[in-house]
C-alpha cells in the first residue's frame, strides 16, 4: 500500500518540476509523436523505453501518468499540475489532443473519488 502511494507522489513531483518550476528539459517541441507511443497511450498501456524515438514521445509518457494512479485523491492534485503545463502545449496540435483526453480522464477520476467520499 505504501509503495503505491509513493509511486503516485513521485508522479506528482515530476509534474511539479515540469509544469510549475519548469526545472527540467522535458517540454514539447516540434517533433512528431511516434505511432507506437500513440498506440500505447490510447490503449492506456505502458510504453517500452525502446519505442521512445522523439522528444515528444517522452512528453507523452509523462502525460500518461494519470493512467497509473492508485489513489483517487491524487487526481485532484494532478489536475492542478496539468493545468500548469497547458501554456507549454497549447500550440502543439498532437500534444493538445492527448492533453485534452488526459484532462477528461483526470476529471472522471475526480468525480469517482468524490462520489466515494
Amino acid at each position: 500500500m505504501h509503495a503505491m502511494l509513493i509511486r503516485d507522489t513521485d508522479k506528482l513531483d515530476i509534474l511539479y518540476l515540469v509544469g510549475t518550476l519548469k526545472d527540467t528539459n522535458l517540454y514539447p517541441d516540434d517533433s512528431k509523436v511516434s505511432e507506437k507511443v500513440k498506440e500505447c497511450f490510447w490503449k492506456h498501456m505502458l510504453v517500452d523505453n525502446r519505442n521512445l524515438k522523439t522528444h515528444n514521445d517522452d512528453y507523452v509518457v509523462m502525460l500518461a501518468y494519470p493512467f497509473d494512479i492508485n489513489y483517487g485523491i491524487v487526481h485532484v492534485e494532478m489536475k492542478k499540475l496539468f493545468e500548469n503545463i497547458y501554456d507549454d502545449i497549447k500550440d502543439n496540435k498532437d500534444i493538445l489532443e492527448i492533453y485534452n483526453y488526459v484532462m477528461k480522464f483526470i476529471n472522471e477520476g475526480i468525480d469517482k473519488y468524490e462520489g466515494t467520499r
